[in-house]
């Protein structure tokens, strides 16, 4: 794919750029990787940090997804441990190529029918926590800066500043009850 124009910003003297992408024979994105110039067989100027790798187990879940230059170590991954007897994940860890970074694992807690409630964290963090309805997930890091994912399929999701730095609140703007972490 070839993407040219004003809304691909590349270093000069380059006006394209383009993308190649990578199957397994199920047909599951394995790489993407972007490179300078427009002849689509020239892999002479890859773009940096723009290489992405995943990586998936039998069945189709994702183990594992990193970034960072071409044949080098990932800049960042995440990577994702076998599931339970469900199919869902129990521990997310995000891996780090940079040594300042630290690596941080995530325990994910399951309720009796399925729905994740409970959210614990490692490393250089202090404490976590999670609303099951929002699926909102907040961590507070040792050094005041914090960590925040929200997910959950139909929501918008804003993010508001708090009282300190490691604060964010996620809200739920549908209109279906007030959730608020």
């Amino acid at each position: 794919m070839l993407n040219e124009g004003t809304a691909f910003s590349l270093p000069s003297p380059h006006t394209a750029a383009y993308n190649r992408y990578g199957y397994n024979d199920r047909n599951e994105l394995t790489t993407a990787y972007r490179y300078l110039g427009d002849d689509l067989e020239d892999t002479d100027d890859p773009v940096p940090n723009e290489h992405f790798k995943y990586d998936y187990d039998p069945i189709g879940n994702r183990r594992g997804s990193w970034m960072g230059p071409e044949g080098e170590d990932p800049l960042v991954g995440s990577e994702y441990n076998p599931t339970n007897g469900l199919n869902q994940y129990e521990r997310v860890a995000t891996v780090s190529g940079i040594e300042e970074s630290p690596s941080i694992s995530n325990w994910i807690g399951y309720d009796e029918d399925g729905r994740g409630g409970t959210v614990g964290a490692s490393s250089e963090m202090s404490h976590g926590s999670c609303a099951t309805a929002l699926r909102a997930v907040s961590w507070a890091a040792g050094d005041g800066f914090g960590i925040i994912a929200a997910w959950k399929a139909g929501y918008a999701r804003r993010a508001r500043p708090g009282t300190s730095r490691a604060t964010r609140i996620f809200s739920r703007t549908r209109a279906t009850g007030g959730c608020r972490c």
